[in-house]
């Protein structure tokens, strides 16, 4: 461990699990990491901080660096702390949802704002069946008829559709930390694809994992020199 100054986890199926059923991981994991290597983790998550922030509060677990709202935002001990320049779409996020009110797109499903008091960097729409793609393809079009061209619809997670800024990376929160990449681990369920593709080989090593209870066995290991 001590070759990595800095190691980089996804949150969501990598530390901590969206089934219930694994709690008792989860929490191990979030209680390793922030035990053992709270000087070098650096959580990169696409979720909203709120999403993580309850499910951390809920069992009265805190992570010290944690990149959330489609991973534009720094919230350092669970206070905000930095928003990444060209990821704010406040205005645009604004003009969409009056746009959208009268569309097909809403129905069923729940439309979320995400970002500071203040500042919106992504909007979440869920949730989407296999007819995901074409209503992808209907919101992009939306946004281009709108020329809210600072933004771009993603297919995200498993039933999720994310608008955020077309610059939008996580390989933006990577030169943001000016990480050196041969001391630089990233670990996470997606290497291979996304966004998750893109910083994973910007690090000297990638690990792939299935679930939480394959990082928690990765941590385990870690956990001989650490």
């Amino acid at each position: 461990m001590d070759k990595y100054d800095k190691i980089i986890f996804d949150f969501d199926d990598t530390i901590w699990s969206r089934d219930p059923n694994d709690i008792d991981c989860s929490i191990y994991n979030v209680k390793f990491i922030k035990e053992h290597l709270s000087d070098k983790a650096i959580i990169v998550s696409g979720n909203s901080f709120v999403s993580i922030k309850e499910k951390l509060d809920a069992v009265d677990l805190t992570l010290p660096e944690v990149w959330a709202d489609a991973n534009s935002i720094l919230y350092e001990h669970g206070l905000f702390s930095t928003v990444l320049s060209g990821c704010d779409i406040t205005s645009s996020a604004l003009k969409f949802n009056e746009a959208i009110k009268n569309t097909s797109i809403l129905k069923g499903r729940i439309l979320t704002f995400t970002g500071t008091e203040d500042i919106i960097t992504n909007i979440k729409l869920k949730p989407f069946g296999l007819d995901r793609d074409i209503y992808l393809k209907q919101i992009n079009d939306l946004l281009k008829d709108l020329k809210l061209t600072d933004c771009i619809a993603k297919a995200t997670g498993k039933t999720t559709i994310d608008i955020v800024s077309i610059y939008n990376s996580k390989i933006l929160v990577y030169n943001f930390l000016e990480l050196d990449k041969y001391k630089t681990l990233y670990i996470g369920d997606e290497v291979d694809k996304g966004n998750d593709k893109d910083i994973a080989n910007l690090c000297t090593r990638k690990i792939r994992v299935d679930d939480v209870y394959d990082t928690k066995a990765l941590l385990d290991c870690f956990g001989d020199s650490v």
